[in-house]
């Protein structure tokens, strides 16, 4: 009788964790925001090397970056159920004085915490 109990509140929790997905209405023209990381450097948004930074002349500043609003420009392709998007600044700023845009993995960085809606 225990594991049955046990079994049943095992099932519900496990039910539960799967119908709290969502997904967000990403389109091209859609604002998110830069978030600080936690690591080293970001996962799913493919910014320069530090190295590759560095060579350029400029400083290689991530924590600088957090709370850029950033657009999406276009979708370059499908990687599965993955979408990598092309990302700009808002400002129209290059990152890092030699970047006008990066891709990301947009799906999985929102997931990650590293990029957040932009609600206005």
């Amino acid at each position: 009788m225990k594991t049955f109990i046990i079994f049943i509140f095992m099932a519900m929790y496990t039910l539960s964790g799967h119908s709290q997905k969502t997904t967000a209405n990403l389109e091209e023209g859609t604002i998110v925001i830069l978030t600080n990381i936690n690591g080293e450097h970001y996962k799913h948004i493919d910014f320069p090397r530090k190295n590759f930074i560095i060579k350029r002349g400029a400083l290689a500043d991530f924590n600088s970056l957090a709370g850029t609003k950033l657009v999406i420009k276009e979708y370059k392709a499908t990687k599965g159920t993955n979408q990598i998007a092309l990302l700009s600044r808002q400002d129209d700023k290059p990152f890092f004085r030699f970047f006008s845009s990066v891709e990301a993995n947009i799906e999985q960085a929102i997931e990650s915490g590293e990029l957040k809606m932009y609600l206005e």
